[in-house]
């Protein structure tokens, strides 16, 4: 993430890296975006500026792959034009040799001119109104004088900073003129401001944070350097120091300074070596842990006898891997990659007390809930990448008060297994877990060797899906002899029902039913339906790959609902339930928060009917969201970037690896995505709005089809009902027809087929199931009429919500036939081997009929 400010504070800018990146402009005075320029370089963007009048922004692109070059941008704020007013599209260095910039900087009161720099040069750029293309050259340096960090602009020159504690100054020079460039910079000296650097036998520089700059800006007169051992110097335009914050005893190297708007009006201590003439605004730094701390500006020298800094906002300095909120305070825990994990409150923005902070380092976390707030043993589960599980106390006074839960056979194979996903039911009895070996645990709350002690026993595990468990979700039955009911779903397309009651830590847990729920898409983000809102029957939701929302009737066995999902970048990966109360009539209004695998967040009103003002969503993260929360009281949502993993072949097997005292075949390693948490305020008003206007019944759906009631699909679907009825009261007769306006259910495959969708014949019965439900659950009385028929709003709405989201073009179709006819001989051939439509119609998936070996076959070979 690139992120820049105005020098007034009333501007933030915001870019990310990708393929689908998008630069924002953010009104600091009221936190809404007010411009945002989609895909504005090719890559995304690496770094981002504000000129200081704020009127121009510039961003540097990232490397294009092929090309070996970046790109350079400029964009006028205001403008309503999303079209850059300047730009930089080709190399600037010989082909041969490839620079990575990571730095960009207006000048000064000169928005025309800007300084790009790598780590091994510095590039000056101008443009102007009249022509779009940036004009540059390459700052001639002296030799060696480390890495470029940081370039900065003075009045007639400028400076850069490197990783070896010098800084460069660049200004025009008599001896070295450029006769056809009379303003070009070049290095006129380098001045040594950190201590020397030590070389060591092979002649490498020697680490020391004290010699990195990281930090270069001029703040008025002052040319102020934040260093690696976490210092502040000020320096006067001839680079002698004159003011210094050391030993400031920060957590890292300096990442960022900020001054004050104001001067400070206090007086001067008159015994203070700090003179009047030599004040400056105070100032804020941010270390590379993500801490901010406050620095008053005439008290420089005195802070090394001081205490340590006290901070106003504590970061992190590893990737955020899981969040959990309290059940019943104001708390987020929030837990790292190496181990670490804060507790923090969210209505007074600081640190939680000390005794909610946990001492010890533990195993990596990966996933963690909070028992029920009626629990009277209230704990923190962390599922850890050692495969066991942490049960924390919410007011932890030692570390023994920690328990450890172990999962018999947590290690197979050599491997190591950990918890993805930990779910505990609302009266804490049960609790469940599913790991990366697609197995899922079970645990109770049971009375341990003395009756007033209660622990949590594991009760049983069991490797159930042949591709990686999505989700798991327990169900309440109050009324059955079972209260619980455990269920899994994955990427096998499977629905799996567990015997909570009768499975043993000896016996394993045991499979009770198993159904094919899917034949098309990946379901996940499995949970419990409200009751409330399907009577006495007990629903199960989940979501697919294909955008789409189901419900399954866990007695009926049944799918009996399908809807449109929320359609944004990916599929809903994870959910949460929120109940609300409403205003007039008191009743519950139920939503869910959700998140999709990747940027965004959003909110979906109950009860699931497809209808588009029902959910909203929102750009969250710059990537991968890992995990989100909502606060007990329903006001806030709570996001997580983190750290994102891939596998990788190979023996990692030695110390200073995740796995060091076994060998295994594949390691999990990560590279670090988003360090953020976004807290969001939860306001349903915007969506009840959008749902009152979007009109009723039919009405919202009608803006989902292709030209609205009057483009042609409209009309083709009125044509084809029309002709579903005369279709099912015999075509060919002379006989009076009765057109009822609605058409029977066995007429349903005709009509969807005939408007270009073609669902299987599993997705056929669900809507057949779908009409049956509907009407028994809304019309009881008049259910034997209903259940055979629907009439055309009714299939309207059928029609958008089983349609597929994006259709399947030919292209689709040529791919999907190149991998078959590869069979893995390594040739490309886009024709499969006629064999296979023999193996397809002999059981796997649907029939197709005695012709697919004749007519399909040539069909879809004269296709590819």
């Amino acid at each position: 993430m690139a992120t820049a400010c105005s020098k007034d504070k009333r501007w933030l800018i915001t870019a990310d890296l990708g393929s689908d990146s998008a630069l924002v402009v953010w009104d600091a005075e009221s936190g809404t975006p007010v411009k945002t320029v989609f895909n504005p370089n090719p890559g995304g963007v690496r770094a981002v500026a504000i000129s200081d009048d704020a009127e121009y922004i510039a961003t540097l692109g990232d490397m294009i792959p092929d090309e070996k070059y970046q790109t350079v941008y400029v964009w006028k704020r205001d403008s309503e034009s999303n079209e850059p007013v300047a730009a930089l599209e080709e190399r600037p260095t010989a082909k041969n040799e490839v620079i990575e910039f990571d730095f960009i900087v207006f000048k000064r009161e000169d928005p025309h001119k800007l300084a790009l720099n790598g780590k091994k040069a510095v590039f000056f750029l101008s443009w102007s109104e009249e022509q779009r293309e940036i004009d540059y050259y390459r700052a001639k340096d002296k030799g060696h004088t480390g890495n470029y960090t940081m370039t900065a602009f003075l009045d007639d020159g400028a400076v850069t900073a490197t990783d070896e504690g010098k800084i460069v100054v660049w200004g025009r020079s008599v001896f070295a003129q450029d006769v056809s460039r009379p303003d070009k910079l070049s290095a006129i000296k380098v001045v040594q401001v950190g201590p020397e650097a030590k070389k060591g036998k092979e002649g490498a520089v020697e680490s020391n944070p004290a010699l990195l700059v990281s930090v270069l800006i001029v703040q008025d007169e002052w040319i102020v350097a934040g260093f690696g051992d976490g210092s502040v110097k000020f320096y006067d335009p001839d680079l002698k120091v004159k003011m210094w914050f050391e030993k400031l005893k920060v957590m890292g190297e300096i990442k960022s300074i900020s001054f004050s708007l104001i001067m400070p009006k206090d007086e001067f201590d008159k015994d203070n070596m700090l003179e009047p003439e030599n004040s400056c605004p105070n100032f804020i730094i941010a270390d590379n842990s993500g801490t901010v701390y406050p620095l008053r500006s005439d008290l420089h020298y005195q802070l090394e006898d001081k205490e340590p800094l006290r901070p106003i906002l504590k970061g992190h300095n590893e990737a955020v891997v899981c969040i959990a909120v309290h059940p019943a305070e104001p708390v987020l825990a929030i837990a790292t990659y190496k181990g670490t994990i804060q507790f923090w409150n969210y209505e007074t923005k600081e640190e939680a007390k000390s005794e909610y902070t946990v001492v010890e380092k533990m195993h990596s976390p990966w996933v963690m809930t909070y028992t029920p707030k009626n629990d009277t043993n209230l704990c923190l589960m962390v599922g850890c990448t050692d495969g066991g599980i942490k049960a924390i106390p919410q007011h932890p006074q030692t570390v023994q008060q920690v328990k450890d839960l172990k999962i018999k056979d947590q290690m197979l194979s050599g491997k190591r297994f950990y918890p993805e996903q930990i779910i505990v039911t609302r009266d804490a009895r049960c609790m469940a877990t599913r790991d990366n070996d697609f197995c899922v645990s079970l645990f109770r709350f049971e009375v341990d060797d003395s009756p007033d002690m209660k622990v949590w026993h594991f009760s049983g595990k069991c490797r159930t899906h042949l591709l990686p468990i999505t989700s798991i979700a327990f169900t309440e039955n109050p009324t059955g002899k079972i209260k619980w009911r455990l269920f899994s779903i994955g990427e096998d397309m499977k629905l799996l029902e567990y015997d909570v009651m009768n499975s043993t830590e000896f016996e394993g847990l045991k499979v009770k039913d198993e159904f094919n729920i899917e034949q098309e898409s990946i379901p996940s983000a499995l949970m419990e339906y409200p009751n409330s809102m399907v009577g006495s029957s007990e629903y199960l939701m989940w979501f697919n790959s294909n955008y789409k929302v189901k419900l399954w009737d866990t007695n009926q066995r049944i799918c009996v609902k399908t809807a449109l999902g929320p359609v944004y970048a990916r599929e809903v990966v994870k959910a949460r339930l929120m109940a609300f109360k409403d205003s007039e009539t008191g009743e519950d209004v139920q939503y869910l928060a959700y998140a999709t695998e990747s940027k965004v967040i959003g909110l979906i009103k109950l009860p699931l009917d497809g209808n588009p003002h029902k959910t909203m969503g929102l750009i969250a993260h710059s990537g991968k969201i890992a995990d989100i929360c909502v606060s007990h009281d329903n006001r806030y949502m709570f996001t997580c970037g983190g750290k994102s993993f891939r596998y990788k072949k190979g023996n990692t097997s030695g110390e200073g690896t995740l796995f060091s005292l076994i060998n295994i075949e594949e390691a999990i390693i990560g590279s670090q995505d988003d360090y953020s948490i976004g807290m969001w305020q939860i306001d349903i008003y915007p969506i009840e709005q959008g749902v009152e206007a979007g009109g009723q019944g039919v009405e919202p759906f009608l803006s989902l089809i292709e030209g609205g009631v009057a483009g042609q699909t409209y009309k083709d679907i009125v044509d084809y009902f029309f002709y579903a009825q005369i279709l099912s009261q015999n075509e060919c007769t002379t006989k009076l027809r009765k057109l009822t306006g609605k058409v029977p259910l066995d007429q349903l495959p005709n009509l969807v087929r005939a408007m270009g969708c073609y669902p299987t014949e599993m997705e056929i019965n669900n809507m057949k199931n779908e009409v049956k439900n509907e009407a028994k659950q809304r019309h009881a009385g008049a259910a034997e009429e209903l259940q055979e028929a629907v009439d055309l709003e009714y299939f309207i709405k059928l029609f958008v919500n089983h349609r597929p989201v994006y259709g399947i073009n030919n292209e689709n179709i040529k791919d999907a036939f190149r991998i078959l006819g590869d069979r893995g001989s390594g040739v490309n051939r886009c024709t499969p081997p006629l064999s296979l439509f023999s193996y397809i119609d002999q059981g796997v998936g649907e029939r197709g009929g005695e012709d697919i070996e004749g007519g399909a076959f040539k069909y879809f070979s004269a296709l590819c």
